[in-house]
């Protein structure tokens, strides 16, 4: 005899007719229990109905402003869960919508991973803040990614290339600055792919000495050296049936690189002492906070290897280009510390926002994580400016004297397309002034830039910037895939 089936959780759609239908049946066909309505008041009888963990509302229904149903839905049910949909992606509203209590913001149209992402963290948020339903797992399968980084168009096309990769056995490279998250995107891969079941194995080539990295990979027999005391596996061997994840492959020093080859392509690997070969079965994925391409370019890695890993490339756009992401991360990092501390900040204050919005973050995702937890270790009810320590609003994106940017802040400005074209035009000044200090020698200022070759001519290119006339010299230096694109 088997037990009561565990409750679904309730979601209630304050929609129009015609969408509210759709989403109605996606959720039910995910497994939740889902009553669409259309009007405000309509919401308030079912609130105080049923009190459903998942409230979906329109900002812009016909009876009612969507943040004024949300405030008036919670006083009924103060641990009300509210996602805001609306069709603008304006990142002011965003903010407005999260500062007035919503759990999270979908921008039309979204996908039924976007969706079902945003419910899973809406029963989330509604069991943290009390008894309520369990949850019984929306998704199945791997989290989202723009659960884990963000709902940007950027990491909905990273998303898309996870997707395109990851059933495939091909070797990645997953390029982006520090602290972007390549870790994350490496799991992203692993948890897709048909050796799911199998071992992660993450190693940080720059963390160990260049002694240990051979025994590390490859592992020693007993005896192999001074303290070998018991036979032990590398890391290749370990991950039989998995995958590897080399972090920082460039810190890998040049004797290994050529080690390293050699086994990815007989597959196997002779254990340090040891006189027999031993086969591997893993996944090879690696990541760079620089380019590999230029790197290879400039002899300080192998081009070989270079060339055997880089069957596909995955590359992690910087926080600062994905603005739209910052709330929604900003809100979780500020979840986990409250439940981490054992507190109850409410949220940010408008002045907070509008400053984590506008600092720059060159530690992207590690930074505001950082700054968000002291944040909540200082505050008491509302996080404030100066609870976020050293972070500096009033950069000017363009890379002039620091003074504050202006932007006619009238009825169609919208943060997200000033970011931007800021960031635009940050770039381009970059590129010009490199290119000015390495006389037009674009290979030079390829790897000054940290970019490959054929990268810095699509972005010459997209700015409009000559560069038929510019130096060539050293393009002969710099052979590889990418000059062929010269």
């Amino acid at each position: 005899m088997t037990g009561p089936e565990t409750p679904r959780p309730q979601a209630l759609i304050v929609e129009d007719p015609t969408h509210s239908t759709c989403l109605a049946a996606t959720l039910v066909s995910e497994g939740l229990a889902a009553v669409a309505v259309h009007t405000g008041e309509q919401a308030a009888e079912e609130v105080r109905r049923c009190a459903p963990e998942v409230i979906l509302v329109d900002l812009n229904l016909p009876d009612t402003d969507g943040v004024e149903l949300m405030r008036r839905l919670k006083k009924l049910d103060p641990a009300a869960s509210v996602v805001i949909m609306n069709d603008s992606p304006d990142v002011r509203e965003a903010v407005r919508v999260v500062r007035d209590g919503a759990c999270d913001f979908l921008v039309k149209p979204f996908t039924t991973e976007d969706l079902l992402c945003a419910c899973q963290r809406a029963v989330e948020d509604r069991c943290a803040k009390g008894p309520g339903s369990e949850i019984t797992g929306l998704l199945s399968g791997p989290p989202a990614l723009s659960e884990l980084m963000g709902p940007s168009d950027q990491v909905r096309r990273l998303q898309d290339q996870i997707d395109r990769v990851a059933p495939t056995d091909f070797t990645v490279i997953i390029c982006g600055e520090t602290g972007t998250g390549k870790e994350i995107v490496a799991r992203a891969i692993h948890e897709r792919s048909r050796r799911a079941r199998g071992p992660f194995i993450a190693l940080d080539c720059g963390s160990l000495p260049e002694t240990l990295v051979e025994s590390e990979l490859f592992g020693h027999e007993k005896g192999a050296f001074t303290g070998a005391g018991e036979l032990k596996p590398g890391k290749l061997e370990l991950a039989c049936g998995g995958t590897v994840f080399l972090d920082e492959i460039g810190n890998l020093p040049l004797s290994m690189q050529a080690k390293l080859l050699r086994a990815l392509q007989e597959r196997e690997v002779y254990r340090l002492g040891g006189q027999r070969p031993v086969r591997i079965d893993a996944r090879i994925l690696t990541a760079t906070n620089g380019c590999l391409g230029s790197m290879a370019a400039g002899d300080s890695f192998r081009q070989d290897l270079y060339h055997r890993l880089n069957e596909f490339t995955v590359e992690i756009p910087a926080l600062r280009e994905r603005p739209e992401d910052l709330l929604v991360l900003s809100k979780r990092f500020l979840d986990e510390t409250n439940a981490e501390l054992g507190k109850a900040v409410q949220g940010f204050s408008e002045k907070a926002l509008e400053l984590i919005l506008s600092h720059n973050w060159p530690g992207n995702c590690r930074e505001l994580r950082n700054a968000i937890r002291r944040a909540v270790l200082l505050a008491r009810a509302t996080i404030e400016p100066e609870h976020l320590g050293g972070i500096r609003s009033g950069r000017d994106p363009s890379g002039g004297d620091g003074s504050t940017t202006r932007f006619a802040l009238g009825k169609g400005f919208n943060l997200h397309a000033a970011v931007r074209e800021s960031a635009r035009r940050l770039e381009r000044a970059i590129i010009l002034e490199v290119l000015n200090y390495t006389g037009g020698n674009k290979a030079k200022a390829a790897r000054i830039l940290g970019i490959d070759y054929k990268t810095l001519h699509v972005k010459l290119k997209a700015y409009g910037l000559p560069f038929s006339g510019l130096t060539t010299q050293a393009d002969a230096g710099a052979p590889g895939p990418e000059a062929a694109h010269g």
